[in-house]
């Protein structure tokens, strides 16, 4: 049966938090390669409460995905065009539920008028976001001692190109949008 995407409410942050939780240490092994030193950096700031208070913050936009009222994906996107989180429960992983996760994020992303969304991928993901149109910067180590991939997607078509490739620092240059509506210049200025 298909989850049901929709806005997470701050009754959520428990079972999100089991959700992020359980698709880390049961199905990130390529990062974490059950280091316990690392899983306890990496699941320190993953707490219901923390999660709660992401979840409350005006600047995010944070998803779940519930199935017959079970809450078995989490996601969230902030304002500035980070994708935070997109998580699954290791029975969804490969069914679309993180696929619809992500693309309803992309959604809002349009919506909000932003050119393009971030994140830091694991190595376990990665492949994930490639399938879905996402270009790779460069690896480097995380604060959880994993080592993050930085990966981007233009939302709009006209951003692609050779003024769109990646900058020494690894994230999207934003040089295609010279010339365009100032004000949208003025925002997205690097």
């Amino acid at each position: 049966m298909a989850a049901q995407i929709r806005i997470a409410r701050l009754s959520d942050a428990g079972p999100a938090c089991e959700v992020v939780r359980r698709s880390i240490v049961e199905c990130c092994h390529q990062d974490h390669h059950n280091d316990d030193r690392i899983l306890s950096k990496w699941l320190g700031n993953k707490t219901p409460e923390i999660l709660a208070g992401w979840f409350a913050s005006a600047g995010n936009y944070a998803l779940v995905a519930d199935v017959e009222a079970d809450i078995l994906g989490v996601g969230l996107l902030t304002q500035a065009g980070r994708i935070g989180l997109c998580y699954v429960t290791p029975e969804l992983r490969f069914a679309g539920t993180g696929k619809a996760l992500l693309g309803t994020m992309e959604a809002k992303a349009r919506e909000w008028g932003l050119p393009f969304v971030s994140l830091d991928s694991t190595v376990t993901a990665k492949d994930f976001y490639l399938r879905q149109g996402y270009l790779a910067g460069e690896m480097r180590p995380a604060k959880s001692g994993i080592r993050a991939i930085s990966l981007w997607k233009y939302l709009d078509d006209s951003l692609s190109g050779p003024a769109s490739e990646p900058r020494a620092e690894g994230r999207p240059c934003l040089c295609a949008l010279a010339g365009r509506d100032g004000e949208r210049n003025l925002q997205y200025k690097i």
